[in-house]
């Protein structure tokens, strides 16, 4: 399982914009070291190095975000306030770089970090502790990625 280097550092700049979820901006660069990644790019042939390398997904400091564009009125939206710093990133995943670029690959390959970042997150502050409580976080976990499955295509820009 990836795992976040750093915590998050945001300022809020607008609490009436974006339908109400306001919109912060990055104090400092938020870091996050994917398995997910890693393995993709091994199974694209590249050498142990370059998968490593290439795993390590950074936000930089200044980056917009609402930690996660989800109407409130869906069932899962609940799932996805446990966890901004996957919100943060996926949102920077999903944002095309100058050159019509995106940090990965693919919006489903995006969609799978997410899914990573979420039980990361989760586990990492002491959400699941039992067998039971993994299972009902990647339970959760699932409902946020299939979630952004279903959603997500019209804000992959």
């Amino acid at each position: 399982m990836g795992h976040f280097l750093n915590r998050l550092k945001a300022s809020q700049i607008s609490c009436v914009g974006n339908d109400g979820r306001g919109w912060w901006v990055l104090l400092e660069a938020l870091a996050f070291s994917s398995d997910v990644l890693k393995s993709y790019w091994l199974d694209q042939g590249t050498s142990e190095d370059f998968a490593q390398a290439n795993a390590l997904l950074t936000v930089p400091a200044g980056f917009k975000t609402d930690f996660m564009s989800v109407p409130s009125i869906l069932p899962w939206s609940q799932c996805l306030a446990q966890s901004p710093r996957a919100g943060t990133v996926h949102d920077y995943l999903y944002t095309a770089g100058p050159a019509g670029i995106h940090p990965v690959p693919s919006r489903l390959l995006a969609d799978q970090i997410l899914r990573e970042m979420f039980i990361s997150d989760i586990t990492e502050d002491g959400g699941a502790s039992t067998d039971s409580d993994r299972a009902a976080l990647e339970a959760r976990a699932d409902l946020v990625f299939l979630g952004v499955r279903a959603g997500g295509k019209p804000h992959w820009d």
